[in-house]
């Protein structure tokens, strides 16, 4: 089972990741930029081609990742109706997690990532904090935030290889 966003949403989502994971870039377009070059890790073709290779396309399933389309509006219960489990979804409780940093949290985040690097010369940088400890976690869980946008312009290039 395979959920797939589109790129507009797709895109946004692993620039905020990025800099979730520690990247030190000077600007989230520096970021975006790599992004909108279609790399092999956010390629849909490459990544879905290599699972129908080993099990097959019969047995590979490929669901939009948008809410609109989640069966009862619940991608639990649309993961369970997709793969034809005998399961009731609403027996089961869904819990929400792995939520969107919103723009402000992205953007401290990311001076954060340049002031107190993840790592140092290859070695974990003490002043970031405790190594099980992300010191802003308490920042971006809990501040009132707006979404973050993030103008995405394709060339015809790039057009041709997200189509």
């Amino acid at each position: 089972m395979a959920y797939v966003r589109h790129y507009n949403s797709l895109i946004p989502s692993q620039v905020q990741q990025t800099i979730y994971n520690g990247d030190t870039r000077l600007d989230i377009n520096a970021i975006t930029n790599y992004f909108l070059g279609c790399p092999s890790d956010i390629s849909y073709r490459e990544n879905l081609d290599k699972w129908i290779d080993v099990f097959g396309r019969c047995n590979v399933v490929v669901r939009p990742f948008d809410p609109s389309y989640f069966y009862n509006g619940s991608l639990l219960a649309d993961f369970l109706k997709s793969s034809n489990l005998p399961v009731n979804a609403t027996a089961i409780s869904e819990v929400r997690s792995n939520q969107s940093l919103g723009k402000y949290t992205t953007i401290f985040l990311q001076k954060y990532n340049q002031q107190y690097p993840v790592f140092i010369n290859g070695q974990k940088n003490k002043k970031r904090g405790r190594g099980d400890w992300d010191p802003p976690y308490h920042v971006y869980r809990n501040v009132n935030d707006e979404k973050l946008k993030i103008k995405l312009i394709y060339s015809q290039e790039q057009a041709r290889k997200f189509n």
